[in-house]
Parts: structure tokens; C-alpha cells; sequence
């Protein structure tokens, strides 16, 4: 596989573009100390310490895809052709290809790609749809929460599913090139978010203070062999 780089593009309204509408076929030699990030394509990134991306590596049958390099409130997103008119409809969140958030230790600790995924339409495209993903998730997924107040669901998805979820999700649309709509029944993927609170915050939220209050200081507890702590 011939090396390559996220070549340079023509700007375009919404964000200053920095790359191309060219691919790239493998990671920029000499790139040492990178993060390798994998989108829900599955296509992998490479993103330098400085947050910017320095290589891209197809999913496998994904190479002839063109991408484009943007920076959007000074995080860098690397979008691939075949997603743009999802996101162009509301479908799909632009957060899921903005790899300098996802590079980040945040998200590298959740052990995959944490979604949220909704549903639309008849009951019967639902039901197809949450049995569908739930098929491909299997071994592959973390974690899965049925969140009934948006008629949805959240999951972690392993690098090694995304791109089987990928294509669980979404279906080509005839219409043009690279186009790609969303699969029966399903009505937005989005990036479930990952938050940190100081201790200060999450210490009070829980009621620790009036515990320490009241005398509970931890003395006499110990720790589960199952759990580890960070």
C-alpha cells in the first residue's frame, strides 16, 4: 500500500478547510508518537500531539473514498464523502469525525466509540433496525442502555466494529456517488458525550460531605479485586 497524505483543499463555507477532497492510503511515514483514532467508518486517523491529522488508513474496501479536512472552533475533522449528506440532513453528528476531541484521553479511555443511536419510523423499520445493530453489536458493543425518553439507544463500539456498524446503520441511496442515507428506522447517530466533573463537584453531588458530616471517613472499607481504580 502506497503511502500518502490528507492532500490540500479548496475552502468551503462553516470552517476553515485545510485538507483535501483526495484520500490518503496510508500513514505519513516518520509520524512517531501519534494517536490512532478510528471513526465509525472504520477508517483510522492519525492525529499528531497537536490535535491536527497527519495520515489517514482506509477500512478495508474504503479506499476510493475521497475525504475532506476541516477545522471547525479549532478542532480539526476529517470527513469522509459518503457521510456528508447525512450530516447535511441531520442524521449524523459532525462530532463523530472531529479527531482532535476524539484523540483526546477522554475518549481514549472509554474503550471504543460511545453512541447514541435513535429511531424513526413504523414500528415494524424499529424493530428491524434495534435487531439489526444489536446482531453486529454482539461481542462487539459495551455497554448497551435503552434510552426510552428519545426512543434510543447507547453503546461503545469496539475499532474492530465499527465498520459492520457502519454499514448496519446507513445504505446507499442510488442517487450519487459516495452518498449514503440511513438505514430503515433509524433517525440520528450521534456521539454520545463523555463528561468530567472535579471532585469537588461530583463529591457533593453524591452527598459526601454530609457523610464525612456525620463521621464515614472510608476507614475499615476495601476494595473489590474486580475493581480497579484510576
Amino acid at each position: 500500500m502506497a503511502a500518502g497524505t490528507v492532500t490540500p483543499a479548496v475552502a468551503a463555507a462553516g470552517g476553515s478547510q485545510e485538507g483535501s477532497g483526495g484520500r490518503a492510503d496510508s500513514l505519513v511515514p516518520g509520524a512517531a508518537g501519534g494517536v490512532m483514532v478510528t471513526r465509525i467508518t472504520g477508517d483510522r486517523v492519525l492525529v499528531g500531539a497537536d490535535g491536527r491529522p497527519t495520515g489517514l488508513l482506509p477500512a478495508e474496501g474504503r479506499e476510493s473514498i475521497p475525504v475532506q479536512r476541516l477545522t471547525l472552533n479549532g478542532e480539526s475533522h476529517v470527513i469522509p464523502g459518503d457521510a456528508r449528506a447525512l450530516i447535511r440532513a441531520g442524521t449524523l453528528e459532525e462530532r463523530l469525525f472531529d479527531v482532535t476531541t476524539l484523540a483526546g484521553e477522554r475518549y481514549r479511555r472509554t474503550g471504543g466509540l460511545p453512541l447514541i443511536v435513535t429511531y424513526t419510523g413504523s414500528a415494524r423499520e424499529q424493530n428491524t433496525a434495534s435487531a439489526r445493530l444489536a446482531d453486529v453489536a454482539v461481542g462487539a458493543a459495551e455497554g448497551r442502555t435503552v434510552l426510552e425518553s428519545i426512543n434510543g439507544e447507547a453503546l461503545t463500539v469496539t475499532d474492530e466494529a465499527t465498520a459492520a456498524i457502519w454499514a448496519a446503520l446507513t445504505g446507499a441511496t442510488g442517487e450519487e456517488a459516495f452518498s449514503l442515507a440511513a438505514a430503515p428506522g433509524i433517525a440520528t447517530i450521534a456521539l454520545d458525550g463523555v463528561a468530567e466533573k472535579p471532585l469537588a463537584e461530583s463529591a457533593a453531588q453524591i452527598g459526601a460531605p454530609r457523610a464525612w458530616e456525620s463521621g464515614y471517613d472510608g476507614e475499615g472499607v476495601t476494595r473489590h479485586p474486580g475493581h480497579r481504580c484510576e
